[in-house]
């Protein structure tokens, strides 16, 4: 079925069949790779025609959960290259 995916094992499944933010969690949160790939999934869902008012809005509250995460995310590594620029490494 495309738009699917198999779940990691501590990673919740909301009732539209998507993984839900903050699920499958490292320290500090996913990774920005698994957030992508939950984007993409919310995506492909809201681009569907026969999704419910109430199934998109959820849906884009939690896109924008996932966005906020990949820009924190993106924020650290900025952080440290910096750091690491600083110092010379």
């Amino acid at each position: 079925m495309a738009g699917t995916r198999k779940k990691t094992s501590g990673e919740a499944t909301g009732e539209n069949g998507i993984a839900e933010a903050g699920s499958a969690q490292k320290e500090g949160g996913q990774s920005l790779e698994a957030a992508l790939a939950q984007l993409d999934e919310i995506m492909e869902r809201l681009e569907q025609s026969d999704i419910s008012l109430e199934d998109s809005f959820r849906l884009y509250q939690q896109g924008m959960q996932l966005v906020k995460q990949c820009n924190d995310s993106i924020d650290r590594v900025e952080k440290q290259l910096l750091v690491l620029e600083e110092e010379g490494i």
